[in-house]
């Protein structure tokens, strides 16, 4: 078996992130690291681009995530769904600002 070389570091060829970033709608700024990260999904295997792409793809009447449309209609009926989702965002874009800090 011959061995492959790929582009980029390992985790910025992870679904995980991405996944999580196109549902809660939060992700960085449209820099280069933006570009460069997007550019690093081809050597993700398709149906984990497919799923992200799906996932970003899928917003509101206003342009937001769907799961944040249907979190926040539920806001009132069920507070700890609304307040996981917050948790969730904040968690989120703590990891972000730490992982760039650490890997910047």
């Amino acid at each position: 078996m011959q061995s492959k070389k790929f582009r980029g570091d390992t985790d910025v060829q992870s679904s995980i992130i991405p996944s999580l970033d196109a549902a809660f709608g939060v992700g960085p700024a449209d820099d280069p690291l933006t570009h460069y990260l997007n550019e690093m999904r081809q050597y993700m295997p398709p149906q984990h681009r497919a799923f992200i792409e799906y996932l970003e793809a899928r917003k509101d009447n206003q342009g937001r995530p769907l799961l944040w449309g249907y979190v926040r209609d539920r806001k009132e009926k069920e507070p700890d769904l609304w307040n996981a989702y917050r948790q969730g965002v904040q968690l989120l874009t703590r990891f972000r600002a730490t992982h760039i800090e650490y890997a910047g």
